[in-house]
């Protein structure tokens, strides 16, 4: 008796390639207020596999609109502070 999975319909695991996720980092560079749906429409790449290249692989969150790294170092964090004090 054999026991495998039989294949199933949808994209592949394979879309969160590292081309991939240096073609979505490329977009963010280039655009920090870059939303979802551009970046879909560029790489004709899921929202949920964007969200996982950009949350899991590139460690990003979206803050006001920008992509800003998860951990900040002291110094960056009180100038984040500082920006947004001027606004």
């Amino acid at each position: 008796m054999e026991i495998e999975d039989e294949p199933r319909p949808g994209r592949s695991v394979s879309k969160t390639s590292e081309e991939n996720t240096q073609l979505v980092k490329s977009i963010i560079d280039e655009d920090p207020h870059v939303t979802y749906d551009n970046i879909e429409a560029e790489t004709s790449l899921s929202h949920g596999t964007i969200s996982t290249i950009t949350h899991a692989h590139l460690k990003l969150r979206k803050i006001t609109s920008r992509w800003v790294h998860h951990k900040l170092k002291s110094d960056q964090k009180q100038q984040t502070v500082n920006f947004f004090v001027k606004i």
